[in-house]
């Protein structure tokens, strides 16, 4: 997952954008970020939930890689806005599935 200005070019001013991770099964999502440099006056929000009435997990500014974001829900939804004034190289992130395997003997 990249901001809008993809893997090599920098986020726009005055973003409002959405973002919604959700699986099939409702399973556990972690949300790994390799790159994170965004104004500290622009910030990114994710909720563990399918949209910004679910629980807030973090809210993200600055230019440090955050630390794992952990959704129990099964769907993750993030929201990036920007001011006008200026931008930076922004974010890459992945996501994983965890799966939980029952065996019965």
């Amino acid at each position: 997952l990249y901001d809008s200005g993809g893997p090599s070019g920098n986020y726009s001013n005055r973003e409002d954008c959405s973002f919604l991770i959700q699986p099939p099964s409702g399973r556990t999502l972690t949300l790994n970020f390799s790159e994170f440099n965004v104004q500290n006056a622009d910030q990114l929000s994710i909720y563990d939930g399918t949209n910004a009435s679910a629980p807030l997990l973090a809210t993200l500014t600055g230019s440090s890689i955050p630390t794992d974001i952990v959704a129990t829900s099964g769907a993750l939804f993030l929201n990036f806005t920007s001011n006008p004034g200026g931008n930076r190289a922004g974010f890459t992130a992945t996501w994983s599935i965890t799966c939980r395997w029952m065996l019965a003997l």
